[in-house]
Order: C-alpha cells, then structure tokens, then sequence
C-alpha cells in the first residue's frame, strides 16, 4: 500500500455518487505519480459479493495497467513465521477494454496503475 502513494490525491466523481458506492461495500482511493505518469487506483470490495465497476478516466486513454491483489484462504488470514505465505501478493497486466471495467473480487483489496 505504502508503495502506491502517488504524488497527489485525485478527485473521485462517481455517477451514482459516494454514497452509492459505499452502499456497495466499496471503498476507493486514486492519486497520480508524477514520477512513472500513473493513476494508481486502490479499491476494496467489502462485500461478499464480486462486483464489476466501470472506470471513465479523465487523465487520458487508459490503455494498460498494473494490478496487484492481497489474497488469502479467508478473511481472518494472515502469515505468521510457520505458514509466511498463507496471504500472498498476485499481481496480473490489463489491456485494452480491461482497463475501462473491473472485476473485483468479493472481500478484496487491490492496487491499479493505469500507465498515462
């Protein structure tokens, strides 16, 4: 997480509004990095349920990403010095219409980078 800070904060302007999102157990951050020109979105879904969100970005064409996944066997997992993988990094590429509509995992955290 600390290894997506961004440069600065960007604005969020959903179209059914934050408290829409919020309905839906989903939380989001986005910034921009100066230094690698990405917008780097991080998203949690809470709910149990997978959910498809659509992105119309206004940092230009978002035609590749980056996307890195926290995953475990539940939810109350976490690694200890005899199991040290249980919850694991994985991390995959978008392209293309996979950038503008996400899936998101129930129970999730994931980090994007959009290359700019």
């Amino acid at each position: 997480y600390a290894n997506n800070m961004g440069s600065y904060t960007l604005k969020m302007n959903p179209e059914s509004g934050m408290e829409a999102l919020e309905e839906k157990k989903l939380y989001a951050n986005a910034s921009y990095d100066e230094r690698t020109n990405e917008v780097i979105l991080k998203i949690v879904n809470a709910s149990a349920e997978e959910v498809s969100v659509a992105l119309d970005l206004e940092y230009g064409e978002m035609k590749k990403a980056v996307a890195v996944r926290l995953e475990g066997p539940s939810l109350y997992a976490y690694n200890t010095i005899e199991a040290p993988d249980k919850v694991t990094t994985k991390e995959w590429e978008l392209s293309g219409e996979e950038c503008k509509r996400l899936t998101l995992v129930a129970e999730s955290f994931t980090v994007y980078r959009f290359a700019v």
